[in-house]
């Protein structure tokens, strides 16, 4: 399920590999059946969403069923400010995307260049508010926007509506805080809400899976985070540790993950089983030299029948998945899209959409992205993507997917 939305900050994943099936079988289960690696054909569109049936955001408005909405958020930015990448920042509420659920942030400081020598980041000292992050649910048949909760982020959707998030024990971000709270489920947004944590952590929802909500949990002092399956209030078991997930299963019985750095693991989500991996020296299409391999996975991915999409920093990796895991191809990205395809999401059998970051860095930064980005639209079969007309950096454009299943 997809549409487009501004906002989220990915920072690159070191590359994970993938093989056979269970850990220890690296070499034997991996197919090394030939596969051509072709590179991508770029056009430009002439509007910012290249022309697709899923909405999108730019400029703080939806584009949907060829109309923009009003301003979203009553002001409020459209961003995933304290979950990144770990989850989408806006997500389709149903099928039709009548309502989207997506994360909203009030900025109270005053980003500057940060000053490592002061101890400076951002202009800002230990404890200074930052801003607050909401949950909010937009109406695309009324154009009504409610807040949902505020002190809020990291939303997940059930396919049944089920609506999880992470509810913080204080609203406000302050700089180099720990912010910490516990994981809040509603059978619809309008629901009463029911904690299933009673512990508060960082805790950051990634998706469903099936009644199984995934979620990450933030290990001290570090930006790894462990991924947990929730069954329901204290109801949880480790599926990873220092993993992220990638994509889950149309059936909803496993999930892909990049574990470590070090390689692609599928698990059963029932009882953490790895039934499949490939390491990290495998992420190149078979008979490309070595300097071909994707040394970085930038996060996200999606996955359509048997064959998953993920992003990198050498293009796009296609994964046909069944008893092992075997890379199919590798894009090749053009030369104006200086990083990757971030977060692409199948639309049908060759059809992916994603966004890229554009054109040259701006600096100084205030540790705000430094390109502008826009949408992408690709046809794998033909090798060819749509670019959408280029967003200034802040003004983050992103395809409103739901990676549950």
């Amino acid at each position: 399920m997809a549409v487009a939305i501004g906002a989220s900050i990915v920072a690159p994943l070191g590359a994970s590999g993938l093989v056979g099936c269970g850990a220890a079988a690296d070499e034997a289960a991996v197919s090394h059946q030939p596969s051509a690696s072709a590179g991508l054909i770029l056009t430009r569109s002439n509007a910012a969403a290249p022309t697709t049936k899923i909405p999108a955001l730019t400029a703080g408005r939806f584009v949907y069923r060829g109309r923009s909405s009003p301003p979203v958020a009553l002001g409020l930015e459209v961003i995933a400010a304290v979950s990144g990448t770990l989850s989408p920042v806006a997500i389709p509420a149903d099928s039709d995307a009548r309502a989207i659920v997506y994360q909203g942030w009030e900025q109270i400081s005053d980003p500057r260049p940060s000053d490592p020598k002061r101890g400076v980041g951002q202009g800002l000292r230990v404890g200074d508010p930052v801003g607050v992050p909401s949950v909010r649910i937009f109406d695309t048949e009324t154009d009504r926007d409610a807040e949902v909760a505020e002190g809020a982020y990291s939303p997940a959707v059930a396919l049944d509506g089920r609506l999880a998030y992470t509810q913080a024990d204080s609203p406000i971000v302050r700089q180099n805080l720990e912010y910490v709270g516990n994981i809040i489920v509603r059978k619809s947004p309008s629901s009463p809400p029911t904690s299933w944590t009673s512990n508060s952590a960082r805790y950051f929802p990634y998706a469903w899976a099936g009644s199984t909500l995934l979620t990450y949990r933030s290990l001290p002092d570090s930006e790894a985070a462990d991924l947990y399956a929730y069954m329901g209030p204290g109801q949880a078991h480790l599926l990873a540790r220092d993993a992220q997930a990638l994509a889950i299963s149309p059936d909803a019985t496993k999930v892909l993950l990049s574990v470590g750095g070090r390689r692609l693991e599928l698990v059963r989500i029932k009882d953490a089983a790895i039934t499949a991996s490939l390491p990290r020296g495998r992420l190149r299409s078979p008979g490309l030299p070595r300097a071909s391999i994707s040394s970085a996975l930038t996060g996200g991915g999606d996955w359509y029948q048997d064959r998953v999409v993920l992003a990198s920093d050498r293009g796009l990796v296609l994964l046909k998945v069944g008893d092992a895991l075997r890379v199919e191809a590798v894009t090749a990205l053009p030369p104006s899209l200086p990083n990757a395809i971030n977060e692409p999401h199948f639309i049908d059998q060759h059809r992916i959409v994603g966004w890229a970051d554009v054109g040259e860095p701006r600096g100084p930064t205030t540790d705000e992205p430094a390109y502008k980005n826009a949408l992408v639209l690709c046809d794998i079969k033909l090798a060819r993507c749509e670019l959408g007309n280029p967003a200034p950096p802040r003004d983050w454009m992103r395809w409103v997917v739901n990676p549950s299943a």
